[in-house]
């Protein structure tokens, strides 16, 4: 009799009548619990160990896109399940579209509110959701949109921290996890392309996220003309100083025999339009871009110039008008 209703039960998932009904219940539940629109196009569960859903959309609490994905598809094991944990095996978002920043007069991320609900309360308050955690993440052809309506566009660049348009997103993360208000993964490989012409060939780097800080360890990012290494961090007092990324983001890098041509770096400033050249980088390097220093600089400039000493640098991006201050070991 046991086996006869787990068979009537496994068959009747697979209806039309049950997924619809599933449908129409994971966009109700998340609607309620997230407080703002969601819409799921169909939803597939193939028993107890995949979904597959068509069509996801969350929007933010303004009523705009945060997240869409065409298709979603995600492997686990339910039995596994607690109500402290959900982990999920493998997820692939194909042709996804994340749009995420700050809304005019607003100083919090449009995902504040997804950031809260997975947020454990204070004690002696009700329960939070439980821990997500995802093993492996797949992305293919993705988008992704940061942007800043609090910011005023730069005139000296293309490339701008405030307006990033990422497309073609294609690559692989593991160790996906939400922990109170930070994001933290694993990028094995990730390219894409953004619309100041940055073309990312391959970007790897054991990372965190979260309101204070952006670390990038065992980084690794290839370009078409640049390979950088090693380690990049990114501190900050909240994600709206990035309306003044120059000046307020305190930046430590540690490259390590990094290649960098100039035609990247013309990205952030146009004043790098007329070099044609290959440096490549060796040190630590601290401070906002406005003002950086490094006790320990290791330069190579094409075949012609090298330095190896200490620098501090103000008022970069603009190279005709940053002042150097340096002590040079050996030139």
């Amino acid at each position: 009799i046991l086996v006869g209703m787990a068979l009537i039960c496994l068959a009747l998932v697979q209806t039309s009548w049950f997924k619809n009904k599933a449908t129409d219940w994971a966009t109700l539940y998340l609607s309620k619990e997230l407080a703002t629109e969601v819409h799921i196009g169909e939803v597939q569960l193939d028993y107890f160990d995949a979904l597959t859903a068509t069509d996801v959309y969350i929007a933010d609490r303004s009523g705009d896109t945060l997240f869409f994905i065409q298709n979603l598809t995600a492997d686990y094991d339910l039995f596994s399940f607690t109500q402290d944990e959900v982990r999920l095996n493998h997820v692939k978002i194909d042709h996804g579209v994340v749009k995420i920043g700050n809304r005019t007069d607003e100083k919090g991320l449009n995902l504040q509110f997804l950031i809260n609900y997975f947020t454990p309360p204070p004690s002696g308050e009700p329960k939070p959701a439980p821990r997500l955690v995802f093993d492996k993440v797949e992305l293919i052809e993705t988008s992704f949109h940061y942007f800043n309506e609090n910011s005023t566009p730069p005139t000296s660049r293309a490339f701008d921290e405030n307006d990033m348009r990422f497309t073609q997103i294609t690559g692989h993360l593991h160790n996906f996890e939400i922990i109170n208000d930070s994001l933290t993964f694993v990028i094995d490989d990730l390219s894409g392309k953004e619309k100041s012409g940055l073309d990312i060939k391959n970007l790897s780097a054991s990372t965190i996220i979260s309101r204070s800080t952006m670390e990038f360890e065992e980084l690794q990012l290839t370009t078409p003309k640049s390979d950088i290494s090693d380690y990049l961090r990114f501190d900050y007092d909240g994600y709206e100083e990035f309306s003044d990324f120059i000046k307020k983001v305190e930046i430590e890098a540690k490259l390590d025999g990094s290649k960098i041509h100039t035609d990247d770096l013309a990205l952030f400033h146009y004043s790098l339009q007329n070099y044609q050249e290959l440096i490549q980088a060796s040190g630590s390097i601290t401070g906002p871009i406005a003002f950086l220093k490094s006790n320990d600089l290791q330069l190579a400039v094409g075949n012609h110039t090298r330095f190896n000493g200490r620098a501090k640098l103000k008022g970069l991006p603009d190279i005709y008008t940053t002042h150097f201050d340096v002590m040079a070991n050996s030139l």
